[in-house]
């Protein structure tokens, strides 16, 4: 028996058929065949008016003496690397479950760490340890294998030093207060590059951007500069200065361009500075420190910018 269907109403079928599959195509990637879209970047809308909850846990764990040191965020582990080596006879690394609430220590480095602060890379597989007001040794710990290397030593030892990521290198203003970088693909420190007229820390910043940003003791002043052209460009100064002692709490936040968080320092006031619009904002709800500063880190999973005084007080501001 014929189907009842003609040719004509075929023809018709089969074309709401491809219709209907390029609309469905269409809606769910970004061209034929291609996976969907993700969502874009975005930055938080005015974060220096945002007012900061406290993190009780923190205040204690692994001990509440937080004057020096520091910590870093891993995406991977979603965890906290945190080293306190105040007391000049600490020489652990700690892996902290900030949400769980349990830590352990990770390795046990071995050369002296007062006035230095961990840096992590960007796939989160290693912890480096800097240079310090004690030693010049540069040490690394593998998240992934748990071990524990020596690097090649610094030309400097880096008092109150605070180094960065960048382009897959490890970027700091070492005690000759010239900016250095350590290439670990090769073990290479190289050439003394930019000199500041004092000690100095660094902050990274986007993935998509080649800037790091440089904030000098005392007067605050700040710069940018870009690891692929070698431009070093002088911004506007911290409004309250930055001091280094203990740490200054210095760090880039967000999600695309994003922001840089400074605390003045030992006593001192905190600002952030909206990159894109080229200026620093006073903060609504400036915590104020006390034994000097300890540590800021971004938990990139929770857009949260968590920061420790250097006492007992820790405290995190979700954006």
């Amino acid at each position: 028996m014929k189907s009842s269907f003609s040719w004509k109403s075929k023809l018709f079928a089969l074309c709401i058929m491809l219709i209907l599959a390029m609309f469905v195509a269409g809606c769910g990637s970004d061209g034929w065949g291609d996976p969907p879209r993700q969502a874009a970047a975005v930055d938080p809308v005015e974060p220096w008016t945002v007012t900061a909850t406290a993190a009780d846990w923190l205040t204690t764990n692994p001990y509440n003496d937080k004057h020096d040191g520091g910590w870093v965020y891993s995406a991977r582990e979603d965890v906290l690397y945190a080293i306190y080596p105040e007391s000049y006879s600490n020489f652990n690394l700690y892996r902290i479950d900030h949400i769980g609430e349990t830590s352990a220590v990770a390795t046990t480095y071995v050369y002296g760490r007062h006035g230095s602060h961990p840096v992590i890379d960007d796939t989160g597989t290693y912890i480096y340890l800097l240079p310090s007001e004690e030693t010049n040794q540069l040490e690394r710990y593998n998240t992934v294998t748990d071990e524990l290397e020596t690097l090649a030593a610094a030309p400097q030892w880096g008092t109150f030093s605070h180094g960065a990521w960048k382009d897959g290198k490890l970027w700091i203003v070492l005690n000759d207060y010239h900016l250095y970088q350590y290439d670990p693909g090769t073990n290479v420190w190289n050439d003394a590059m930019e000199v500041f007229s004092g000690r100095a820390n660094v902050a990274s910043s986007g993935p998509a951007s080649n800037l790091i940003y440089i904030i000098r003791r005392d007067a605050g002043d700040f710069f940018s500069y870009d690891v692929m052209t070698a431009t070093l460009t002088a911004l506007d100064p911290h409004p309250y200065g930055f001091n280094l002692g203990g740490n200054g709490q210095f760090t880039w936040f967000g999600a695309d361009v994003g922001f840089i968080y400074a605390m003045g320092g030992c006593s001192g006031t905190s600002a952030i500075y909206d990159i894109a619009g080229g200026e620093w904002h006073s903060m609504d709800d400036p915590k104020t420190n006390s034994n000097c500063v300890g540590h800021a880190t971004y938990d990139t999973s929770r857009s949260r910018l968590y920061v420790a005084d250097g006492s007992s007080n820790a405290f995190y501001y979700q954006f």
